[in-house]
């Protein structure tokens, strides 16, 4: 997903970037003298060489297009595994499913065990016929299959199930990926590790070997703030996999379902939206960089086709695209006149007032029986809440006062509840930087160049090797070094050094950086006191007398900060004309009162607004309480002073 070394691991680490260039030199003499060599049939190669010299025990190989022709198809394999088939890359492959399956029954060899998920009867007919004529056991999963399962409970995170087999029971498996689908595929990998052993498996190694498996990309809620929509991805490219994702949505909660497409040109573009557009309140197409990517416009235009009566928008870029659909979750501080639905995203796209107060009236005011304004106000209230909990945590954490912070306020929707956070907290100070609505695309382009990387090496610290660590460290400098490199740079690379401990059986780790020197510098005994001064800072006590283990070393390697100028980020003026002022909710006295609107580029430094006011911009409002002052320095920071006695309040 972000590199092609993805696609080569061992133990779950990527294939270096070194061993990359240095498997390359070794082929390329050979790849020249080929003629049409495909770079997947290379990156095959390469992956057989890395495996091959770093000696593993058992290499998992997934065919590329098909599998009879596929270049993983010279190996002879000790089982073979087929998943569940459909009609995908028909113009290769063929345009029925038996044909599919006999190109995929290709990888079958002669003896060797294979394990198949259910199939359609033309298929299974198909892989059963290729199995015998190859005298290769055949096991079927399934509900009518040698392996068979019972589904528990399933969710947005995962799911519970036992295993059945011929000789084998497996009981409370935990699964955490996402889809009644992934119950077949557990079965698969199971019924494959059994192939692969003569004894039974363990119970304990099944559970944690699934309890452990990741899977990105596929059905993947991601990592979100507290009172922002949940982001769930899915690389499903055909047919029968957004058939897959229709029906793991079943399992998440929600009120609207905003749906953000694109395709490469040559797939079942037809197929997979006639599936997913009519469950989406609303769709959002864009295209990626890649050049096979179709055009959103000529997407919008297939859309509006099969669901003519639900909006559609189009974005050039995928941020862009991203911003569009999170920005349709709005309803509720579009209802309280915090957003002008003529001007979001600087004009560039209308908001629809009555088809939000359709939803929030529907989903919210009718089932709790609340006025509209108050169930707006509700929301966006709770998400205030949602936040400042998390806020609070978080500072405490860091040994603060809620009531002391600065609210840096980034995001399009984050400058719309900073003084409901802000009021939540007791916190008395707002600050909204330029360009705040895309804060984290700006931090993209000036955040200090720098790769993380992370070494899990698990050692008692009195056991440890310090010049084991040294090693460890050493050679992720260099990785991190060549990384960079290989991006471009040639500046100088620094990096520092940071240390994951914890108390032995602990759940979680205790980050130390490391300034001092080397380890074998450091010593043992004050690495030990450098903990116990960390945690004691964290959390108040340490326990001397606890053994402390080394869990992860870790290496940021950087390169020199670029600069940045702030008057670059300044907004140009509109030169729209808009009202004065709008009736907006204000959260003191909870009603509707006259807020003036400004636009933020159109404010001079030092220029005092006094609240209640709206200050908008192309991808935000920042939203200034009664009693408030808004000020804008020199460098084009909006500042935001909140009353004392809202402070004052929110610290009884």
């Amino acid at each position: 997903m972000h590199s092609f070394r993805e696609r080569i691991r061992i133990n779950g680490e990527l294939i270096p970037q070194e061993c990359v260039t240095a498997l390359w030199e070794q082929m390329r003499p050979e790849v020249e003298t080929l003629p049409q060599t495909t770079a997947f049939e290379i990156i095959t190669a390469l992956a057989f060489l890395h495996f091959r010299q770093k000696q593993v025990d058992w290499a998992v190989i997934e065919v590329g297009l098909g599998g009879r022709l596929d270049a993983t198809n010279v190996i002879r394999p000790r089982a073979c595994a087929i998943t569940s088939l459909s009609l995908e890359h028909t113009e290769l492959l063929g345009s029925t499913l038996d044909r599919i399956a006999y190109e995929k029954a290709g990888i079958i060899k002669p003896g060797v065990p294979v394990i198949t998920a259910a199939q359609a009867p033309e298929a299974m007919a198909v892989i059963a016929d290729v199995a015998a004529r190859n005298e290769a056991p055949l096991w079927q999963v399934g509900p009518e299959g040698d392996w068979r399962y019972t589904v528990h409970t399933a969710d947005q995170y995962g799911l519970r199930l036992d295993l059945y087999g011929p000789d084998a029971i497996y009981e409370a498996l935990w699964v955490p990926l996402v889809g009644h689908h992934q119950a077949i595929n557990a079965g698969v990998a199971v019924a494959m590790a059994h192939a692969l052993n003569d004894a039974r498996l363990s119970p304990d190694v099944v559970r944690q070997g699934l309890a452990q498996t990741i899977w990105p990309g596929r059905l993947e809620l991601l990592p979100r703030r507290p009172g922002m929509a949940s982001i769930l991805v899915d690389g499903a490219h055909n047919r029968h996999s957004a058939e897959q994702v229709l029906n793991a949505l079943a399992l998440f909660p929600r009120n609207r379902l905003i749906l953000l497409f694109g395709a490469s040109a040559a797939k079942d573009i037809a197929g997979m939206l006639e599936v997913l557009r009519p469950v989406s309140d609303a769709v959002v197409v864009t295209r990626s960089y890649h050049p096979r990517a179709a055009d959103p416009h000529d997407l919008a235009g297939l859309v509006r086709t099969i669901v003519p009566t639900k909006p559609v928008f189009v974005a050039d870029e995928a941020l862009t695209a991203l911003q569009m659909a999170l920005e349709q979750t709005t309803d509720a501080d579009l209802i309280l006149g915090y957003l002008d639905p003529e001007y979001f995203l600087g004009g560039r796209m209308k908001l629809d007032v009555e088809a939000a107060r359709r939803a929030i009236s529907e989903h919210v005011c009718r089932p709790l029986g609340l006025e509209l304004l108050d169930a707006a106000a509700g929301i966006h209230e709770l998400i205030n809440e949602t936040m400042a909990a998390a806020a609070k945590t978080h500072i405490a954490e860091k040994g603060g006062n809620p009531r002391l912070v600065t609210i840096a306020a980034f995001g399009g929707a984050g400058p719309v509840h900073a003084a409901g956070l802000a009021r939540r907290l007791g916190a008395g100070r707002i600050v909204v930087p330029p360009s705040a609505g895309v804060g984290s695309a700006m931090g993209f382009f000036v955040a200090p160049r720098a790769f993380d990387l992370l070494r899990s090496h698990k050692v008692e610290l009195s056991q440890a090797r310090l010049d084991e660590l040294e090693a460890i460290f050493e050679e992720l400098e260099r990785e991190g070094a060549a990384i960079l490199r290989t991006c471009g740079a040639e500046e100088k690379v620094s990096c520092s050094r940071t240390l994951d401990l914890r108390f032995v059986g602990q759940g979680y780790e205790t980050r130390l950086e490391l300034r001092d020197g080397r380890p074998v510098e450091i010593g043992a005994a004050r690495l030990r006191e450098m903990f116990d001064r960390e945690y004691e800072r964290l959390y108040g006590r340490s326990y001397p007398d606890s053994p402390v283990e080394v869990v992860n070393l870790g290496v940021r390697a950087s390169l020199p900060v670029r600069p940045f100028s702030p008057a670059a980020a300044m907004p140009a003026p509109s030169g729209r004309k808009r009202p004065s002022e709008r009736p907006a909710f204000d959260l003191g006295t909870r009603r509707m009162v006259e807020h003036r609107v400004i636009e933020r580029a159109m404010c001079k430094p030092g220029e005092k607004i006094q609240g209640p006011a709206l200050v908008e911009e192309p991808e935000t409002t920042t939203v200034v309480p009664s009693g408030a002052v808004a000020w804008l320095d020199e460098l084009g920071y909006l500042h935001v002073e909140l009353p004392q006695a809202t402070v004052r309040e929110a610290g009884r």
